[in-house]
């Protein structure tokens, strides 16, 4: 199960902890103190994050902020009662697929767009009655701008591929996206570095298997 031991999250966040820790039930070492990307107070739009900060069995990588771009996909009502909305990236895979049948089955919002590898570009993924677009890696930054912008409460979860932990960590930073990093391999301590100066929000775990789900 996913718990946190002094952490202050907005509600939208701690709702999400919640599910995502119902649907990803992975056990994990309790991270180093000096490892982790919250170490520091600092405020900002998603809220406050108090020094000391210790995550164990976490399954998950959240992250907040706004963009601009357009892309079309299917929109989604306004409501605050609409569901949390969740971008599965990698959805062509194994793992992938099982987060988004998963999220669907907890009642979450699959948006119908996906990131993966060149070759995958172009491609229809259909799961849990929807069609899901998925893109290579030229113009990310745009689609995935234009995502957020249209989802302001999205969060990415990345079940790509090691090689693209690193670059595709940056681009959940840059554009301000809560991500959940799945995926494992990369280089950690940059990835730990990168959301720090980002100021995002995300739980990384060293341990990513199909057992999580």
């Amino acid at each position: 199960m996913l718990s946190f031991d002094s952490v202050y999250l907005p509600n939208q966040l701690w709702s999400t902890c919640s599910k995502m820790a119902s649907l990803l039930k992975a056990s994990s070492n309790v991270f180093r103190s000096e490892k982790l990307p919250f170490l520091s107070r600092s405020k900002t739009r998603q809220g406050v994050v108090p020094k000391k900060v210790t995550f164990r069995s976490v399954p998950v990588a959240l992250s907040l902020s706004t963009s601009t771009g357009t892309v079309e996909h299917d929109p989604i009502s306004n409501s605050p009662d609409i569901a949390i909305p969740i971008m599965v990236n990698g959805c062509t895979g194994k793992m992938g697929k099982s987060v988004i049948q998963a999220a669907d089955s907890a009642g979450l919002h699959v948006v119908p767009v996906s990131f993966d590898a060149e070759k995958n570009s172009g491609q229809t993924v259909e799961l849990c009655g929807k069609k899901i677009l998925v893109h290579g890696p030229s113009d990310r930054e745009r689609i995935l701008a234009s995502v957020f912008q249209e989802y302001p409460n999205l969060i990415v979860v990345d079940y790509t591929v090691p090689a693209a932990v690193n670059d595709n960590a940056e681009l959940y930073g840059k554009v301000g996206v809560p991500f959940v990093m799945g995926t494992t391999g990369g280089d950690r301590d940059q990835l730990y570095k990168t959301v720090e100066e980002s100021k995002v929000y995300a739980v990384i775990s060293p341990q990513m298997g199909k057992q999580v789900i």
